[in-house]
């Protein structure tokens, strides 16, 4: 049987920084996910010039989300998408800007 992630998905965005970051926590365990994870269809990256104007227009300075979480928000609404996040500061914000993924 096939792992989900190796058919392309029109419902799950990867994003270049979550495999960077995924990347970096591997031990050797997640290198078959990692493969997979590349062939996902992928979020457009948005130059850091254009996230500095997007988290100052949202105002989301000082709300306790990290520079590459700011990244995410700003591909997601590139891309029509929303966040889905067990990350509390990040899930607020998603919701602030309407890019939050509701069941």
């Amino acid at each position: 049987m096939r792992s989900p992630l190796s058919q392309p998905s029109h419902e799950v965005l990867g994003h270049d920084f979550v495999y960077g970051e995924l990347l970096i926590g591997d031990r050797g365990a997640r290198t078959k996910f990692l493969t997979e994870y590349k062939v996902m269809r992928q979020a457009a990256l948005v130059a850091n010039s254009e996230v500095v104007e997007f988290v100052r227009h949202h105002k989301i300075n000082g709300r306790g989300i990290g520079w590459i979480d700011a990244h995410l928000l700003a591909s997601a609404i590139v891309a029509s998408s929303s966040i889905w996040t067990a990350d509390r500061p990040l899930a607020d914000v998603a919701q602030d800007i309407g890019a939050t993924y509701r069941l």
